[in-house]
């Protein structure tokens, strides 16, 4: 008899715990839909560009090319927001090692703390297009839009995106630019 009595007892505490509000609410550092910037408060930074052809078991650089989709890059952000300010970065113009390092030693989707190279003034906020594309024998990529809060030095990945394609298919390329860009 008493063993049925707890067994009620318990699951009348599991009820009512269950049925319980709680005021607290945990941020999920996952979630970015809910984000709010002051349009305001936010410029441009170099997108940062890595471009490569696979061609023969072997990975190509093309400079040239990586230039044009450079610009592609900022052309398809200025038609989103034509009156942002944009900055130019220099670190963003070294090589793909140095910049890799310091950028993508995780890539998730919580703050971390921002390599002092990325860092501007002005705004509060700036935010960068990376990309590494693919073409030639091997085509595809990924685009990540990053967010960086210059007065807390922290940096936030607000989209990981992959394609299936050439980033040299411009058209195709902008249209993915452009959906990331949404996410602001």
């Amino acid at each position: 008899m008493q063993i049925k009595t707890t067994i009620k007892l318990l699951l009348v505490l599991c009820l009512v715990s269950c049925a319980t509000t709680k005021n607290e609410v945990v941020e999920d550092p996952n979630l970015t839909k809910n984000l709010k910037i002051d349009k305001n408060d936010l410029q441009i930074i170099t997108p940062n560009i890595e471009l490569s052809e696979k061609k023969n078991g072997k990975f190509l650089k093309h400079p040239a090319k990586r230039e044009e989709l450079r610009k592609l890059v900022l052309q398809a952000i200025r038609i989103k927001f034509p009156d942002m300010p944009f900055v130019e970065v220099p670190f963003l113009y070294k090589g793909s090692y140095t910049i890799n390092k310091a950028l993508e030693t995780e890539l998730n989707f919580k703050k971390k703390k921002a390599p002092e190279e990325i860092l501007t003034e002005g705004k509060r906020y700036s935010i960068y297009i990376s990309t590494n594309g693919y073409f030639g024998d091997l085509e595809r990529g990924v685009i990540n839009l990053v967010l960086i809060d210059n007065k807390k030095k922290t940096r936030k990945t607000l989209e990981h995106y992959r394609y299936k394609h050439s980033p040299l298919e411009t058209e195709k390329f902008k249209r993915k630019i452009l959906k990331v860009l949404d996410k602001l």
